[in-house]
């Protein structure tokens, strides 16, 4: 990590992206130079299929958000951190920089991501922090993995946990804290405290717009985005005149606790009325017994505006009573064409549902 930080502060930008993934690096630190960047990392944010983007962060912008989690979290020397996230992902990139400015010590889990091996080693070398996307949250509950005593804070985001889910985790004595941030602000907006409070971190300014869409203002914020288009790569800076930068999420405000209500692009129209992907997923999540996960796909339809199907892992020949039950609890415009069963959902490489590949699975 310190060779890192010494080849940003020395000017030079550093191009992350996942190495299964065909190597455009050479074109976009060429369009980095052009754009006049200097001492960023750029982090590839798109999926495996269409053109390429890549969020810019300065070398200041990444330090502050190490700080702010250091700060929110009393990191000191004393701590231990465990990372199980690819290096590539500003999460995996996020853990070894505050490690390095705590002077703590970080530990790295390479390699294919096995839950019986992570909790080994963070027994083993008494770890007191990591962080994990919600897959990597289930295999451990699975397994019925017990927290090791050492741990004080495991920090899970990059996607949404259900409540039974949760639960579980915390049964097994994992000290959960739920975060909410993204890529372009350098990882963390906001992280739950011990009383589960999702707290904005001190370091953004935030405002949510007439439509609940949440706009942020701060220091860890990129600088812009590098997007292929026509074959060559322009900068782009997204931010407005006063430095605020619009996300797609909708979030409310209570006594200074943000709660976050979903994507603006997880809303679709099916016979007029406007359907919340984001709390329909939720509701079927927390419909299962088990920790499989699901997911909801729109499916565009001439007479309806949309179809939506379901993706579970698992529970072959139990979709059609999941079905049944679902479609039985919610309105009729909320309903589910069908429900398939797969072994299992494709993914990223920091687990996330690649949808372009989920597509190839919908039924004919």
């Amino acid at each position: 990590m310190e060779n890192f930080v010494e080849r940003l502060a020395s000017g030079e930008n550093l191009i992350l992206e996942n190495p299964g993934l065909r190597n455009i690096g050479k074109d976009v630190e060429e369009a980095a130079r052009k754009a006049g960047l200097r001492g960023h990392c750029i982090f590839r944010t798109s999926g495996s299929t269409g053109d390429p983007k890549f969020v810019c962060l300065s070398r200041e912008a990444l330090n502050a958000s190490a700080k702010a989690v250091n700060d929110f979290l009393d990191v000191t020397a004393e701590d231990r951190w465990m990372n199980a996230l690819p290096f590539f992902h500003v999460g995996g990139f996020g853990i070894s920089l505050r490690a390095s400015l705590s002077g703590s010590r970080c530990l790295e889990l390479r390699g294919k991501w096995n839950a019986e091996e992570f909790v080994s080693r963070c027994l083993a070398d008494g770890v007191t922090l990591t962080s994990l996307v919600p897959t990597q949250s289930s295999d451990i509950v699975s397994r019925s993995l017990q927290c090791p005593e050492t741990m004080r804070a495991v920090l899970v985001g990059g996607g949404a946990l259900s409540l039974s889910l949760l639960e579980r985790l915390r049964g097994l004595g994992w000290p959960v804290r739920r975060t909410y941030g993204m890529t372009e602000a350098g990882s963390q907006i906001a992280t739950e405290d011990e009383e589960g409070r999702m707290q904005v971190l001190p370091i953004w300014e935030t405002k949510t717009l007439k439509d609940g869409l949440l706009a942020i203002r701060g220091d860890a914020l990129l600088s812009g985005y590098l997007v292929a288009d026509g074959g060559a790569f322009s900068f782009r800076n997204p931010k407005d005149e006063n430095g605020w930068f619009l996300t797609a999420d909708k979030v409310r405000f209570e006594k200074g606790v943000m709660h976050f209500e979903g994507r603006a692009d997880q809303t679709v129209k099916v016979m007029g009325e406007l359907v919340d992907l984001f709390g329909l997923e939720l509701r079927l999540k927390n419909s299962r017994s088990d920790n499989g996960d699901v997911v909801l796909f729109p499916v565009p339809d001439e007479r309806r505006g949309f179809r939506i199907f379901g993706f579970v892992e698992g529970m072959e020949g139990e979709t059609e009573k999941l079905l049944a039950e679902f479609n039985a609890s919610v309105v009729g415009y909320e309903r589910l064409e069908k429900i398939v069963s797969v072994p299992e959902l494709p993914r990223t490489a920091l687990g996330k549902i690649d949808r372009p590949k989920l597509a190839e699975l919908l039924p004919d």
